[in-house]
C-alpha cells in the first residue's frame, strides 16, 4: 500500500503547536510574575495590623524595566525632588561659605546676576 500526500491537507504541524505552547507559556509566566510583584508591593503598603503608613512610590529609573512593567520602588521617606532648573540668563557666584560647628549649619553668601 502506498501513501499519497494530500496537497490540500490543512492544519498545523506538531512543531508549530509546540512552539505556540511555549510562547503562550512564557506570556502567562510573565503576566503572573508581574501580577505577583504588584500584589506584594500593595501588601507592603499596609502594615501587619492593617494600619497604613504614609509611603511614596517612585517609578523605576531604567527605561527597559519600566517598559517591561516592573513595579515602582516603595519609599518610606519622601523622595528628594530635584531643584527646578534655573534659566540660562541667571548666573550665581558663591562669595563665601561659613560653618557653625555647634549648630551644625552652613551659610553661603551668593551673588545673582541676570534676570530670572
Amino acid at each position: 500500500m502506498s501513501r499519497r500526500c494530500n496537497s490540500e491537507a490543512r492544519g498545523f504541524t506538531l512543531l508549530e503547536c509546540e512552539v505556540a505552547l511555549v510562547v503562550l507559556g512564557l506570556v502567562i509566566f510573565g503576566l503572573l510574575r508581574a501580577t505577583s510583584d504588584h500584589e506584594r508591593l500593595l501588601s507592603t503598603l499596609e502594615g501587619p495590623d492593617g494600619a497604613s503608613e504614609q509611603r511614596w512610590l517612585r517609578p523605576v529609573d531604567d527605561e527597559l524595566a519600566r517598559a517591561l512593567g516592573l513595579p515602582a520602588l516603595l519609599l518610606s521617606k519622601e523622595p528628594v525632588r530635584p531643584a527646578p532648573a534655573l534659566s540660562s540668563d541667571v548666573d550665581l557666584e558663591v562669595l563665601g561659605v561659613s560653618r557653625d560647628l555647634e549648630a551644625r549649619t552652613s551659610t553661603a553668601v551668593i551673588r545673582r546676576t541676570g534676570t530670572p
